[in-house]
């Protein structure tokens, strides 16, 4: 449940308002406590993340109009470091949440705000929580850690997905409605199962918004793409774990063309080429419709 959190106002001291952002801070800590708890439902989880988003959103807005009404320039830098602060926890809250790519998101908010790698910041990060052990006290511990440490976690989640920029081109709207993606091979663990399910989810949903190009973040395995009218084409997205950072990876090139064949269109080939030596893991899925030019 959501607690409703004040306007901002332009009479607010700047004080309060420093309070007020440091409150929806530890509102979003707290989430901790729930996705590392035993027995957590994937309503649960989506309940949660569900609420850290929006609570994300209230922090991000208010920050918009602090950035015009707080002059004194001290705090307004410490608004703007909660700020980061609280989109770090996110990312980390998405992580565990298997929400991959609402975790890079967030992550990327960080990088935009600070200017600069966040594990090279001199601050304590909330790594974990855990509910305190006195009774009849409703207390949390938590760990605190260095944004390196926290980043180092953030790999490891990011380790069991690989961002896929999908160019999807030059398909009727009937096609394009009826488009799936299939996982037909890769690991079968919970966290994998959970991660393509968001993942098809969103891709339907790009697909059919009519977005051309979009990502998604699919676990490491074998997938295929159906477009209506047309043949299946499949293709193993590369081994995860090897990028350092998802906002700096450099692409490798998956290109699924399609051809066409009395009047239908079919699945051609698949190859698969890199764009870089620097440490990746972007795949790009063209899904082209005939007369799409070759890149």
């Amino acid at each position: 449940m959501l607690v409703p959190l004040a306007p901002v106002l332009a009479e607010t001291s700047p004080e309060r308002e420093l309070e007020q952002i440091q409150n929806i801070y530890r509102a979003i800590t707290s989430y901790h406590t729930l996705l590392q708890g035993e027995g957590v439902t994937k309503e649960m989880v989506d309940a949660a993340l569900y609420d850290v988003e929006h609570y994300v959103e209230e922090i991000d807005g208010r920050y918009a109009t602090d950035k015009l009404f707080v002059e004194d320039r001290r705090i307004l830098g410490e608004i703007t470091k909660t700020v980061a602060k609280a989109h770090f926890q996110a990312a980390l809250l998405h992580a565990r949440g298997v929400d991959l790519e609402g975790s890079i998101v967030q992550y990327e908010k960080v990088l935009d705000l600070l200017g600069y790698d966040p594990a090279d910041w001199d601050v304590d990060i909330e790594r974990s929580g855990r509910p305190g052990l006195l009774s009849g006290v409703s207390e949390v511990v938590f760990q605190m850690a260095s944004p390196r440490e926290a980043v180092e976690d953030l790999k490891h989640f990011w380790s069991a997905g690989v961002v896929t920029r999908f160019r999807v081109r030059e398909f009727s709207p009937g096609q394009l409605e009826g488009m799936t993606l299939e996982r037909i091979g890769g690991r079968n663990d919970a966290f994998s199962q959970a991660s393509f399910e968001l993942a098809q989810e969103r891709f339907a949903e790009r697909v059919k918004a009519g977005l051309e190009e979009f990502r998604v973040v699919l676990p490491p395995g074998r997938y295929r793409a159906t477009a209506k009218g047309t043949g299946r084409a499949a293709g193993v997205l590369p081994a995860a774990g090897r990028r350092s950072r998802p906002h700096r990876a450099q692409p490798q090139y998956l290109l699924l063309r399609f051809r066409q064949r009395g009047g239908a269109l079919h699945a051609g080939t698949l190859s698969q080429r890199f764009a870089g030596q620097e440490p990746g893991g972007v795949a790009v899925w063209n899904l082209q419709g005939e007369g799409a030019a070759e890149l």
